[in-house]
């Protein structure tokens, strides 16, 4: 007789555990019955080990799609950022180029204006 989830009690008479890869397989007799029941309890490790891993390929694609919707977006923006560029004055561009050298410059010196304070 095999019974599933159930875990024999401390005080069950005449309890053997035998090692099965890694796992415990329980006989457990009763002293006013003469059925065997056998328990099979999967190591806790390996079961702790699998929800991890379960949980961690989950977030592995959850990522993995996020990083795709990045990419698609930064594709789209590059190609918007080419066609705003060929169609905008040499002045436009060369107030674009000073302040990315400003947010540059700023962002490099940060820390020496911070401590400055």
């Amino acid at each position: 007789m095999i019974c599933e989830g159930m875990v024999p009690p401390a005080n069950t008479p005449q309890r053997r555990t035998r090692r099965v890869s890694s796992s415990a397989l329980y006989e457990v007799r009763r002293k006013d019955l003469n059925d065997v029941c056998y328990l099979f309890v999967p190591d806790e490790y390996d079961l702790v080990k699998s929800h991890l891993m379960f949980a961690v390929r989950e977030e592995v694609e959850v990522l993995k799609e996020k990083i795709s919707e990045l990419m698609e977006r930064i594709t789209q923006l590059e190609y918007e950022n080419t066609i705003l560029k060929a169609n905008a004055t040499q002045e436009t561009l060369s107030q674009i180029q000073g302040k990315a050298n400003q947010l540059h410059s700023a962002g490099g010196n940060s820390n020496v204006s911070n401590n400055n304070s």
